[in-house]
């Protein structure tokens, strides 16, 4: 005799899973409630888009970090900093507040004095002391003499000081190169095949690679969707925009997790410095705790 619906339930999918017999449409109820299987003996399942924050933002290398030196507020341009080191025009800025768990990311328009002013509002109320990092997101370097690391968070080890304690999943990365020359899939952009490629990996306590590529037709194949742009084309231009899209049932169906104090990241080994730019997006949510 059964004891409740649930095992009722867990009798019939594992009576189809060891017969494979075809269950139909089935209805489990107590008079109160009911639950219908589906034609394949599956239970239903309503899918809906989460509503946690969104985060877009680009991988960098980080150069420099500071504070802040007086209080910001919501809507505020101007920001005064401790130290000017590193930062000019240009310059991407990760903005943060480990107390209250609040970050934004900016672009470095001008700097006066101590004083810098941001490309975008400010959308939290910053304390004093609020940490400032200093990067560069544009990843065309040279890392034959040493491998140089672009990351979302770049908080590995004691500098920069800790980040933002919160777990965050990327469910896709979005590639962008702007190149002299003419593009093909036996270069990387418009440069000879690498020799190491670039690798992008889950940093954590073990690591975790998760591809590596030396050519354009490396990423293409990763990727599938990769674009290549001509100068004589619509958008005048040599390059390339791709996109790897590890979210949703239709692609991998699973994302990266980074829980604290990991990161995903992109590691350079070869010259890539003759490139004109070399970006990369990551796009995905906070997880709610």
């Amino acid at each position: 005799m059964l004891a409740s619906n649930a095992e009722l339930i867990t009798l019939i999918l594992g009576y189809k899973v060891s017969s494979g017999a075809i269950m139909g449409s089935v209805q489990i109820t107590d008079g109160t409630n009911s639950t219908t299987l589906e034609p394949n003996g599956s239970l239903p399942v309503t899918l809906q888009d989460q509503t946690t924050p969104v985060i877009i933002a680009k991988l960098s290398i980080l150069e420099e970090t500071t504070t802040t030196t007086g209080d910001v507020a919501i809507d505020d341009y101007v920001m005064p900093v401790t130290s000017v080191t590193g930062i000019v025009a240009g310059k991407h800025l990760a903005i943060f507040d480990p107390a209250s768990v609040r970050f934004m990311n900016a672009c470095v328009v001008s700097v006066a004095s101590l004083n810098v002013t941001i490309d975008r509002p400010m959308d939290f109320a910053f304390p004093s002391g609020s940490y400032v990092d200093v990067s560069e997101t544009n990843l065309a370097v040279n890392g034959a003499g040493g491998t140089i690391v672009a990351g979302l968070r770049n908080n590995a080890g004691a500098v920069p000081p800790p980040g933002i304690e919160l777990t965050v999943d990327i469910t896709r990365l979005i590639f962008q190169c702007v190149a002299a020359t003419a593009v093909d899939l036996t270069k990387f952009g418009d440069l000879a095949a690498l020799t190491n490629g670039i690798t992008c990996r889950e940093r954590n306590d073990t690591h975790h690679n998760i591809f590596n590529a030396k050519t354009n037709g490396d990423l293409a194949g990763i990727m599938f969707d990769l674009s290549v742009s001509t100068a004589s084309g619509s958008k005048g231009v040599d390059g390339f925009i791709s996109r790897l899209t590890w979210g949703g049932q239709a692609k991998m169906g699973a994302v990266v997790r980074l829980p604290i104090d990991t990161d995903i990241e992109i590691l350079i080994n070869d010259d890539i410095s003759g490139l004109t730019l070399f970006e990369i997006v990551a796009e995905g949510s906070v997880v709610q705790p």
